[in-house]
């Protein structure tokens, strides 16, 4: 049996479109250390040691959609680091705007390592 169909990946890196011929398991794609891949079976090393190397059509299709997963998921990843700055710059706006800015005792305005250290008046009065 030989997997002829445009194979397409799912979700969790399986090939969708034929199982395993001997355990009927789900066909992933497997990375190979000079940057390659092939076709394995998700039962692999547990008990089902299958494999074939993907046709030439297979392996542009493979490679593209891999590449479009790839893309996508730094999409996300940059969109997600994005909102955690803006998150976090305004929490520090928020607690700048809580910050006394003037002394209890002389009424003069803090200096900002002052107003970092949380303090509400200047280190010389008390």
């Amino acid at each position: 049996m030989t997997v002829t169909a445009r194979p397409t990946l799912e979700n969790d890196g399986s090939v969708s479109d034929d199982p395993c011929q001997e355990c009927n398991g789900r066909l992933v794609l497997r990375n190979v250390r000079s940057g390659g891949f092939f076709l394995g079976c998700s039962n692999f090393p547990k008990g089902c040691t299958w494999k074939m190397a993907p046709n030439p059509h297979q392996m542009e299709e493979l490679a593209l959609q891999r590449a479009e997963r790839k893309a996508e998921r730094a999409k996300k990843r940059a969109e997600r680091d994005r909102l955690e700055h803006e998150e976090a710059l305004a929490k520090k706006r928020r607690e700048e705007a809580l910050a006394p800015k003037y002394c209890e005792s002389c009424y003069s305005s803090l200096s900002n390592v002052d107003k970092q250290a949380g303090r509400t008046k200047h280190q010389n009065c008390r």
